[in-house]
């Protein structure tokens, strides 16, 4: 056996855990997108994860960040605007309109490198797989020349309508009108922006355009739920039942055993070195003397 051999194996454990991070880590941000698969819930339909943002509830208490807004934003109390910005960036999150490496296309290629070299199933990427990337955000209707994996917000979309119910803004008197909609939405962004919970990630492409924003990930902040309440998307569902939304027990139960069962990677001891590489690493990139 190569007398190397040794050093090798720890080198290799370093890569597998990386690998795995990185494959965990799509895996975490992809199952964010909306959608509710009967199959396989996620696990904020499950109740067992909620996304909270951070400095949000001081931003919409701090009346000066909102001076020279549209009214309604004005005289909202702060628990309705941040209910509304809540409302926004959950939409962004669920479409996955997130800035985040695990969702960039290039940093995409180098997980896939990395699972295929260094992962079995159940753990590596299938070769056949298509990987979601990231999106972005722009505050209105879709054109001809526009992409269509990203994410336009219409005035006349169901985000705008959820602006234009009455319930919205309690406190406003006055019917919001479609173009109102739209100064609303981008006072919002920019409210956002400058707390740096959104980022603009693409410029106007002429003085006719809006910029592009993204959701950043340090934004973000995971929350541990009981499996109680799914999630409640006020834009698809304006009327939740009583006492919020219904889990699936089975699937709360499964999750929870799955995670019961996972440990930390931890590097072997000497002796279990050289069944490192036979057993984790793909045939084809073992080396020749294993």
């Amino acid at each position: 056996m190569n007398s190397s051999l040794p050093l090798r194996p720890v080198a290799l454990f370093t890569a597998l855990v990386q690998a795995l991070r990185d494959v965990l880590g799509y895996r975490l941000y992809r199952d964010l997108e909306r959608g509710w698969r009967l199959t396989s819930p996620n696990l904020e339909q499950c109740g067992l994860l909620g996304i909270s943002y951070l400095s949000l509830v001081e931003l919409c208490a701090d009346e000066e960040s909102w001076q020279k807004c549209h009214a309604a934003l004005l005289k909202a109390k702060p628990e309705t605007r941040a209910r509304i910005a809540r409302t926004l960036l959950d939409f962004m999150r669920r479409e996955l309109a997130i800035n985040v490496d695990y969702l960039d296309s290039l940093k995409q290629e180098s997980i896939q490198q990395a699972s295929a070299q260094r992962l079995r199933a159940p753990w590596a990427i299938d070769e056949g797989e298509r990987l979601e990337y990231a999106r972005v955000l722009y505050p209105r209707s879709m054109r001809p020349t526009d992409q269509r994996d990203d994410v336009y917000l219409s005035p006349r979309g169901g985000f705008g309508q959820y602006l234009r119910k009455s319930s919205t803004f309690p406190d406003h008197a006055h019917p919001i009108t479609v173009t109102e909609t739209g100064t609303i939405v981008s006072e919002l962004l920019d409210r956002l922006r400058i707390a740096g919970l959104v980022e603009q990630v693409m410029e106007p492409r002429d003085e006719t355009d809006v910029p592009g924003y993204q959701l950043p990930a340090s934004a973000m902040r995971w929350v541990a739920g009981d499996g109680s309440i799914a999630f409640h998307d006020p834009i698809r569902v304006p009327n939740p039942p009583p006492g919020g939304g219904r889990t699936n027990p089975f699937f709360v139960d499964f999750y929870r055993a799955v995670a019961s069962t996972t440990v930390e990677p931890e590097m072997p001891p000497k002796a279990a070195w050289p069944a490192i590489v036979v057993r984790y690493m793909p045939p084809r990139r073992r080396p020749s003397h294993l």
